[in-house]
């Protein structure tokens, strides 16, 4: 059997693309292994297990999703800001629903941290949504989080 060069990264993004054809639920180690052309074991020398694999993949859309986010926003701001922002959320939930079902995966508080580049603040708002990542990301709030200055947080309507 031939060597197929695999990383942790091609790994990854082998599975995005899995989880893009036949669904996230769908994807596990042994279809990823079949893929490659490999046997399941040799897998687990570059990913711990399948929920790793699943972390990966996650982080892998929202950090896709986020730059696409970024760039729809870019130069925008108030109402058209928000719109863009919904409809390149909306597109790409549309264009790839199992790398959106991957996103949507809900990720350790630590997990989430380290993925926007900043430590874990258990007391900070939407730290445990996942949602701080990649460029757009940055400054998001998650449903849950009570941002400050939105008016949900400060209770104007």
């Amino acid at each position: 059997m031939e060597r197929v060069g695999l990383t942790p990264e091609r790994l990854t993004r082998a599975g995005a693309e899995l989880a893009h054809e036949v669904g996230f639920d769908e994807v596990t180690i042994s279809a990823l292994a079949r893929r490659f052309d490999v046997k399941v074991p040799s897998l687990y020398s570059h990913l711990k297990n399948s929920q790793d694999l699943r972390i990966r993949i996650a982080l892998f859309a929202l950090e896709e999703l986020a730059d696409r986010v970024a760039d729809a926003v870019a130069g925008r701001a108030g109402r058209d800001a928000l719109a863009a922002f919904a409809d390149a959320y909306r597109e790409y939930a549309r264009e790839h629903p199992g790398r959106y079902a991957a996103a949507r995966l809900r990720l350790a508080q630590e997990t989430a941290a380290a993925s926007a580049g900043r430590p874990a603040r258990p007391d900070g708002p939407g730290d445990s949504a996942g949602l701080r990542v990649g460029r757009a990301g940055r400054d998001a709030c998650g449903p849950d989080a009570g941002c400050r200055g939105s008016r949900r947080a400060s209770g104007r309507s």
